[in-house]
C-alpha cells in the first residue's frame, strides 16, 4: 500500500465527513488540504492534518519529482493510519449503527 493510495482514502473519508456536514469544498488548487482540514477539525483530531500532510507530499513527489520508494514500514503505518481514520469517519457519519 502506498502513499498514494492512503492519501486518496484519507481524501474520500473528508469527502464524505463534510457532505455529512452539507459542507462542499470546490475543486481548485488546495482543496485537498481543505478538505483534510475540516476532517481533522469535525473528528477534533490535529495529527489527521499532519500524517495526510506527509502524504501528500510523498504522494506529490511521486507524481511529479520521479518518486521516492516508501518503505514498508513507513506503508504500515499509513495503512494502520487509514484503517483507524475509517472506523473513527464510520462512527462518525452512522453513530446509531447497532454494530
Amino acid at each position: 500500500m502506498n502513499s498514494r493510495i492512503c492519501y486518496q482514502i484519507i481524501i474520500k473519508e473528508a469527502i464524505a465527513v463534510c457532505a455529512k456536514n452539507n459542507l462542499r469544498v470546490k475543486s481548485r488548487v488546495g482543496h485537498h488540504r481543505d478538505l483534510i482540514n475540516k476532517l481533522a477539525i469535525f473528528l477534533n483530531d490535529k495529527e489527521i492534518e499532519i500524517v495526510a500532510d506527509k502524504m501528500r507530499q510523498k504522494r506529490n513527489r511521486d507524481l511529479y519529482d520521479g518518486g521516492l520508494p516508501t518503505s514498508r514500514k513507513e506503508a504500515d503505518y499509513y495503512w494502520y493510519f487509514c484503517q483507524n481514520l475509517l472506523k473513527r469517519v464510520d462512527d462518525y457519519l452512522f453513530p446509531d449503527k447497532l454494530i
